[in-house]
């Protein structure tokens, strides 16, 4: 049993022994260490590696970490006797674009089952680095004025590097840089010149000029200030916009200008309108703070009217800035005059006076004296007043009248006169006016022209009995005239004609009538009767013939029955016009008139029913008012009454 025991442990020990002798002992040692790397430095670690095992053993190399990246090993894999070592150079090349700081990275060594680790920290730096400096960040400059700015740009790196520089800002567009691409050395500086105009407007402005590495990318500004001051600032004050004046006026606008900036400046003072506005001075000079007096004038002469646009510039030589006011000018015509005749075309019979009114108005605003002329008038026309000539305030009218008087001998026919009215100053050329009247005289027989109308101008009357036939006369001329009815012929003894003048407005007709009475002298046959019409004391200027046949045969009369229903139509001619008249007067008034009606009807109710009325408000009276007795016993009977 003891020696079994013994015999097992024995074997154990020496498969113990065996198995060792498979185990790979290993170490690793530090040596030498990367310094601190730029972008695309190249940085080395060595590591020792050491088989400490008892026999030979293959090992292989890796890398792992934030750096594992930029890292690269050398050998990968080797085999080491027992005891022997072997150095592992690992290799670290960041790239350009690493970012400055420390990274870890760690060189693993495996071998059969066992692997060991030893770490390295590897440290970026930034190697590429620039600096802009000014002595000066703020400057003070006038409006347009260029300024200067200097600076300078140092390669604070350790490389060489090219630098990109450009202007940022709200007035980059007004900047401009001596270089916009500078290359230096680690170390080197260059001295930039940045050219700044100022605004036309006074404000304060910042602007950046930025430096941008092109190997590297890095980048750098700096900060600057513009002041523009106001050194150009001025005014320009006027009263007001808007002027409303009379034509052949004068008026002055005061424009008052001072000079607010910080150096003395010239204006040149400019207008943009009709002829007659105009500067007294069109340049001015002014210290810092000065002031100056210009003055526009607005001189319209006579004739010119009407709304006018009037533009004042003024424009200074230092500055962008000018001031400009725009005027609404409205010139009223104040000098005027109006002429209006009633008529345009009138007709005139020759021989006959007559008047036409013109009408003379002042419509201006001011008083003038006026004269009237006419035109080329015909010797028969004038005014009633020698000379017309009048003084007429501001809408004050005169009233003329041509007096027309063409004789008999004038020469029927159109004749065109124009009058005229104009002041007697120098307004006249605005206060004048013109009118026309075209008078057309008529010969007389044209003038009435009248006409006569017989409906039969052969008539049969009964001896023994009377008639009456119409007549209608009708002026067809262009005036009233009175006519004479003048009868002639072998008829005329037993005729007789009512009546015997008529006065006939243009265009009208009357009626006058023949009264056939046959005497007993009067033979029965053929008459003839001549009616005539005449203007009085002038010739004939119509007649009509009629037949008259005297018969002893009351059947063969043919007068009488045509009278009859002459008159029976006239009648009721007449009668349905007056109808006509009243109904249509009715319906102008009929409320009126339901008025009276209803006022009317009130009346006669009152009338009839007045008794009735009476009797019931009297008797209502007397049944309110109580019986006093008068008898005393009576009385006391009375009061009894009351008492229970």
């Amino acid at each position: 049993m003891v020696s079994s025991s013994i015999r097992f442990f024995g074997l154990m020990f020496s498969f113990l022994l065996i198995l060792n002798s498979f185990v790979i002992a290993l170490e690793i040692r530090s040596g030498s260490v990367a310094d601190v790397l730029c972008p695309r430095d190249t940085g080395l670690f060595t590591d020792f590696v050491v088989n400490t095992g008892e026999s030979s053993s293959g090992f292989s190399v890796n890398t792992q970490g934030a750096a594992d990246v930029w890292s690269t090993s050398v050998p990968t894999g080797f085999s080491l006797g027992s005891g022997e070592q072997k150095v592992v150079y690992t290799y670290v090349t960041p790239g350009k674009n690493a970012v400055p700081g420390t990274y870890s990275l760690d060189v693993i060594i495996s071998g059969g089952s066992e692997s060991k680790t030893i770490s390295h920290p590897v440290t970026i730096k930034s190697c590429y680095g620039a600096e802009l400096s000014s002595s000066r960040t703020e400057e003070a400059v006038c409006p347009l004025e260029t300024v200067k700015y200097n600076f300078v740009l140092t390669n604070s790196g350790e490389y060489r590097d090219t630098f990109d520089l450009k202007v940022e800002g709200q007035i980059a567009n007004k900047i401009s840089l001596s270089d916009s691409l500078v290359t230096l050395d680690p170390g080197k500086s260059k001295e930039i010149i940045v050219f700044v105009t100022g605004p036309s407007e006074a404000n304060k402005f910042d602007f950046t000029i930025v430096a941008k590495g092109q190997g590297s990318g890095i980048v750098e500004s700096f900060g600057y200030l513009l002041n523009v001051k106001s050194c150009f600032d001025f005014d320009v004050e006027v009263e007001k916009t808007n002027y409303d004046f009379c034509e052949h006026s004068v008026v002055k606008v005061p424009i008052k200008l001072r000079n607010l900036g910080t150096s003395v400046n010239e204006y040149d003072i400019l207008v943009d309108g009709p002829q007659w506005v105009t500067l007294d001075k069109d340049y001015t000079k002014l210290g810092i703070k000065q002031k100056d007096l210009a003055t526009m004038l607005f001189v319209p002469d006579y004739g010119i009217n009407g709304p006018f646009k009037v533009g004042l510039e003024v424009i200074p030589k230092k500055g962008e800035v000018k001031a400009v006011h725009n005027f609404n000018v409205n010139v009223r015509k104040c000098n005027d005059v109006s002429l209006e005749i009633a008529e345009e075309k009138v007709r005139l019979c020759n021989g006959l006076d007559s008047q036409y009114e013109a009408i003379i108005k002042n419509t201006g605003e001011n008083t003038h004296e006026f004269v009237v002329d006419l035109i080329d008038p015909p010797d028969w026309l004038s005014f009633n007043e020698i000379k017309p000539t009048f003084t007429l305030e501001p809408n004050e009218i005169k009233k003329l009248f041509l007096k027309a008087t063409p004789g008999m001998d004038v020469v029927p026919k159109a004749y065109p006169v124009s009058v005229k009215v104009k002041s007697l100053d120098e307004s006249s050329v605005t206060a004048f006016a013109e009118d026309k009247i075209e008078i057309e005289t008529v010969d007389v027989n044209s003038c009435y022209n009248p006409s006569l109308e017989i409906e039969n101008d052969d008539i049969v009357v009964y001896e023994d009995a009377t008639s009456t036939i119409p007549i209608t006369i009708n002026n067809n001329g262009i005036s009233s005239g009175s006519f004479n009815l003048v009868i002639s012929g072998t008829a005329s003894n037993f005729i007789q004609i009512t009546p015997s003048i008529l006065k006939i407005d243009p265009g009208k007709s009357e009626v006058a009538y023949l009264y056939i009475a046959p005497s007993s002298q009067i033979g029965v046959g053929d008459y003839e009767l001549v009616v005539s019409v005449r203007l009085e004391n002038s010739e004939f200027l119509e007649s009509k013939k009629i037949t008259i046949e005297v018969t002893d045969n009351p059947e063969d009369a043919t007068v009488t029955e045509q009278i009859v229903e002459k008159e029976v139509s006239s009648v009721n001619g007449k009668l349905s016009n007056y109808y006509s008249t009243l109904k249509e007067k009715f319906f102008n008034y009929k409320f009126q008139i339901l008025g009276i009606l209803l006022v009317l009807i009130l009346l006669v109710l009152l009338i009839f029913f007045w008794k009735k009325i009476y009797t019931f408000y009297t008797k209502e009276v007397k049944e309110d008012i109580p019986v006093i007795p008068t008898d005393l016993n009576e009385i006391k009977k009375e009061v009894k009454k009351r008492k229970k």
